[in-house]
């Protein structure tokens, strides 16, 4: 009975969004007046209002790569904190630090009006808050993804690029013209987070079984594991996989869940959580630490796609999130949730076939070398 009426409340929900979409197009939803040739840009800013890690994460990749072949061109991000965290550790672009986005955050951007050339939206959602973001913002031209029945977007990027990280790579080469330029992650400086935890690790983990880097929490409710579910997975895995040892990743506001996690299981001694405060650095050395990790579809999947550390993630039961963020990193393995009924329908992250999940482990065993 609660699950009909949450579907029935998606259903009104959805389609109130869509209702206020094309009123508000009527208003904002303009051709750009290009004021310059596309080639004679000089600032660009990417809109990430949204304050996703995962997404600073992949578009990070075009700061560096335009950062080091357009250093003429002044680049800004419109973002929140999440975002801006990943961003100023590995690059020196001007971050306008942005509220949550809302109709009121949209307008504010009236002060920035004309302050760049290009402004860069290829996500996939778009709502009336994005294109009044957009018309406030009055740039000459708009890149966008799949946004072709707006007339706003001025510049598309070819269909085909599904993933991010190519989608990012198809809009640097609309800058630079020189072939087969370098694009890669860029990395913030962890040395002395590594230098830190790696007497630890070495202190606890007594066998020569697998290094397993352990996330049970991602974006949203559904892609989160509860505690009682967290516990039976670990003593599975433990019990079923000889001599793994389990890293735990440390998450804000989760110290006494893996601390407890730890406590509970069935062998303590092959779990190994570092009672250490959560951040970007210390999340990335032990990914470097770790043979591979085991996640939800979340942001330290591209984290580790950055580590090139393998991952064994659990997406769910869409095909299309899969092929825009999926794990990078050589050997990395997928299982899929079942497939929500309807595209109102939500699944929890919990709703996976064991036996699939432990012929992926072995496949990227396989795959990675290890």
């Amino acid at each position: 009975m609660i699950r009909t009426v949450k579907l029935i409340w998606r259903f009104i929900r959805n389609s109130k969004k869509e209702i206020k979409l094309n009123l508000f197009s009527l208003l904002w939803d303009k051709k750009p007046n290009s004021k310059l040739a596309f080639k004679d840009v000089r600032s660009v800013c990417l809109l990430r209002w949204d304050n996703k890690l995962g997404d600073a994460v992949m578009c990070s990749a075009l700061i560096d790569c335009l950062s080091q072949y357009r250093p003429d061109l002044k680049l800004s991000v419109i973002t929140g904190n999440a975002s801006a965290a990943w961003l100023n550790e590995v690059s020196h672009i001007n971050i306008i630090q942005s509220p949550r986005r809302s109709m009121q955050t949209a307008r504010s951007y009236r002060q920035y009006a004309g302050m760049f050339d290009v402004v860069i939206d290829i996500s996939n959602g778009f709502s009336e808050k994005e294109l009044l973001a957009l018309h406030s913002l009055n740039a000459s031209y708009y890149v966008g993804y799949e946004k072709q029945r707006y007339n706003i977007f001025n510049v598309h990027i070819e269909q085909k690029y599904v993933n991010f990280f190519q989608r990012y790579h198809a809009v640097a080469k609309l800058f630079i013209d020189t072939p087969n330029f370098a694009y890669k992650f860029p990395l913030p400086n962890y040395a002395k987070e590594t230098k830190q935890f790696q007497t630890i690790i070495e202190q606890t983990k007594k066998s020569k079984g697998y290094l397993v880097a352990m996330n049970f929490f991602g974006s949203g409710k559904n892609r989160c594991f509860s505690f009682e579910q967290a516990l039976r997975l670990v003593n599975r895995w433990t019990e079923e996989n000889g001599e793994d040892h389990l890293l735990l990743i440390p998450v804000p506001e989760k110290n006494d869940f893996l601390r407890s996690l730890k406590q509970r299981c069935r062998h303590p001694e092959r779990l190994i959580y570092i009672d250490t405060p959560c951040s970007i650095n210390n999340t990335l050395a032990l990914l470097t630490f770790a043979d591979y990790c085991f996640t939800p579809d979340t942001s330290v999947v591209h984290m580790a796609s950055a580590t090139n550390t393998p991952v064994l993630a659990i997406y769910g039961g869409s095909q299309r999130n899969y092929e825009e963020w999926k794990p990078l990193a050589k050997g990395s393995q997928v299982i899929f949730n079942p497939q929500p009924k309807n595209r109102h329908d939500r699944i929890s992250v919990n709703h996976f076939d064991w036996h699939e999940l432990m012929q992926a482990r072995a496949k990227l065993l396989q795959g990675s070398g290890l």
